[in-house]
């Protein structure tokens, strides 16, 4: 890792933990565009802005600090205060959405407002959806499309958009559209059976149990990562879960479920991760310490879900055919070259009334990449190899 990437890691340090950063010749713009990239601005800029050596940063560097933090921040008190008012309309309603991620994983953080939370991921059961779309809409929410062209059956999650808040309702919540994803959500077996009532800023929500929840969350940053990548947020997120319910979580199913993915090599480099990079005391992990620097550099590369550049989205291609384990190449070719209805749908939205359609999507699609790879920018072919074959060589490595 590089001298900022560094820096970088002593801020979130200092914020999770409420120590002293140690920095070296700190490049504050640098820094700045680090935290924007992976969606950690606002705490980077509070735990700047309290420090000696942020004088030495330029006028308009400190402007961008402040101004940043005071716009994230103050919109993700907006975001979360629409959330609880239409989370309160589903109770109302005798509907109990489990929350996920965002909202809960806030709690976590010292400032919670300053974890932010682009939007807010709700799960449902597949009977509850015309009554969650009746109440969404109602509450002055809009679809991305009508729930009734949808296929409850292997649609991942339908999007809805408010004044301040986008809310993802989730049915499939890890998708269906390749082995891995479908394994990943047969990890929760009736999830609302055992779902636990939080208390959050005075609003009860609930969410899932916690083995249950901090299984999802590994399995969310493990679907990240084998794609275009994932970055250090969600790392955070887990180990927090993780150091405040690990009483109340059953590791012995964690780790079991954990090796049904084929994930055990790098849920031990994240959880060293923890005790190396991220100041968090008491974990035991025997992945060893100098094999995690490849890793790092991957993950301050990716963002926070390893789509900041086209490249990026685009290496996620070349990684699902090269990584190894898994299915068999041919069974991961067919579904990138022709997707399911439910995967492509929300793009090619004619779909959801002529279904019979399909490869007429496939071949727009088709035309669409090869077009942008190949024709539109001479450099995105090469960038999107460079970074797929540099991820693969890390997967073969160190067996992810």
């Amino acid at each position: 890792m590089n001298l900022q990437a560094q820096n970088f890691l002593s801020l979130l340090r200092a914020f999770i933990h409420s120590v002293p950063p140690r920095l070296t010749a700190p490049d504050w713009e640098e820094l700045y565009h680090m935290s924007k990239k992976n969606n950690l601005a606002p705490a980077i800029c509070d735990t700047a802005l309290s420090l000696p050596e942020f004088s030495s940063a330029s006028p308009d560097v400190r402007r961008k600090f402040t101004d940043t933090l005071l716009a994230q921040s103050g919109a993700q008190l907006l975001r979360t205060e629409e959330f609880f008012s239409v989370y309160g309309q589903f109770l109302a309603c005798g509907i109990r959405p489990l929350a996920l991620k965002g909202i809960v994983c806030r709690t976590l953080y010292p400032k919670p407002e300053l974890r932010l939370s682009c939007d807010e991921d709700i799960w449902i059961p597949a009977e509850a959806l015309t009554e969650s779309d009746r109440i969404l809409r109602g509450a002055g929410f809009t679809p991305a499309v009508p729930c009734e062209a949808v296929d409850v059956s292997s649609v991942q999650a339908l999007t809805y958009t408010g004044a301040a808040l986008t809310i993802e309702l989730h049915i499939n919540p890890f998708g269906t559209t390749d082995e891995i994803r479908r394994k990943m959500n047969l990890l929760f077996s009736d999830p609302f059976s055992h779902a636990v009532a939080m208390e959050i800023e005075g609003h009860t929500v609930y969410t899932l149990d916690y083995t249950d929840h901090y299984l999802f969350l590994f399995a969310h940053l493990y679907k990240h990562f084998i794609g275009a990548g994932v970055g250090i947020r969600q790392i955070m997120d887990l180990l927090l879960f993780g150091q405040k319910y690990h009483r109340l979580s059953d590791f012995s199913r964690i780790h079991r479920a954990v090796a049904s993915l084929g994930a055990s090599s790098f849920y031990r480099a994240v959880l060293k991760i923890g005790s190396e990079y991220l100041g968090f005391r008491g974990i035991v992990s025997s992945f060893p310490p100098e094999k995690l620097v490849p890793l790092m550099d991957d993950l301050m590369e990716s963002g926070c879900f390893g789509n900041s550049t086209r490249a990026q989205q685009l290496s996620s291609i070349y990684i699902s055919l090269r990584r190894p384990g898994g299915s068999k190449k041919r069974r991961r070719l067919l579904p990138l070259i022709f997707p399911p209805r439910s995967a492509i749908a929300p793009r090619y939205t004619f779909l959801y009334d002529s279904p019979w359609l399909l490869p007429a999507a496939w071949a727009m699609r088709i035309t669409r990449i090869t077009g942008e790879l190949f024709f539109q920018n001479r450099s995105l072919l090469s960038e999107m190899l460079s970074r797929g074959r540099r991820r693969v060589k890390l997967f073969r490595k160190y067996r992810f």
